[in-house]
């Protein structure tokens, strides 16, 4: 990929800045115009990136170049590297559908390209919230992020069949939570909420999840 400069100018700060997930500042997506190495959507943020695309997304741990604080030092000084993880999730069952940005907020992002004047990327917008709409026939997918957690939530409307939503995640094992299913990375949590309003609970066969409605 080219080296690239980023500038984000955030809203005015007198602006209030939304927090949740124990007080973590939310983050943002950008739509992808050649900045990021793939996907309809992106968020850079300084230990992870997230590509968002059609019918699925990944997200990538960093290579951190300052220091990557106390526990990964002292797995250097056990002689062993750091393990990145990188997620990918993939909609099984459903269409190619495509991502769209919700929650429009003041603020924008500016890449350069170095070397590359022609190809700078200005002015692009700020999304606080994904949608992939009609994900599963009756079924929405939301993906939310603040500092160190990214979270998916299914949206089911009435008469949606819940079965027929999969979620195929590889790169890390699921654990149950509270609230649905996690998946740990380096840089923090991945969290798969449970459908809002619908009984059950999150059953795995293999990489493959799906809700079982009870």
């Amino acid at each position: 990929m080219r080296p690239v400069t980023r500038r984000s100018l955030l809203a005015s700060a007198f602006a209030p800045v939304a927090a949740s997930a124990a007080g973590r500042a939310e983050l943002h997506f950008q739509p992808n115009r050649g900045q990021f190495p793939s996907g309809l959507f992106g968020s850079d943020q300084p230990r992870w990136q997230g590509l968002f695309s059609a019918g699925g997304l990944r997200l990538e741990s960093k290579r951190l170049l300052a220091d990557p604080g106390p526990a990964v030092y002292a797995q250097a000084m056990e002689h062993r590297r750091p393990r990145l993880v990188h997620l990918e999730l993939i909609l099984s069952g459903a269409g190619p559908v495509e991502p769209a940005g919700e929650d429009l907020r003041p603020g924008r992002s500016d890449y350069f390209f170095h070397g590359d004047p022609d190809s700078f990327v200005r002015k692009l917008p700020h999304y606080y919230r994904l949608r992939y709409r009609e994900a599963w026939p009756g079924i929405d997918l939301i993906v939310r992020a603040w500092e160190g957690l990214v979270e998916l939530e299914p949206v089911v409307r009435p008469g949606a069949d819940v079965l027929s939503a999969g979620f195929l995640w590889r790169g890390a094992p699921a654990r149950r939570h509270a609230k649905g299913v996690e998946l740990a990375t380096t840089w923090g949590r991945l969290r798969q909420r449970a459908p809002r309003g619908v009984a059950g609970r999150y059953v795995q066969d293999g990489e493959l999840l799906r809700w079982l409605p009870v």
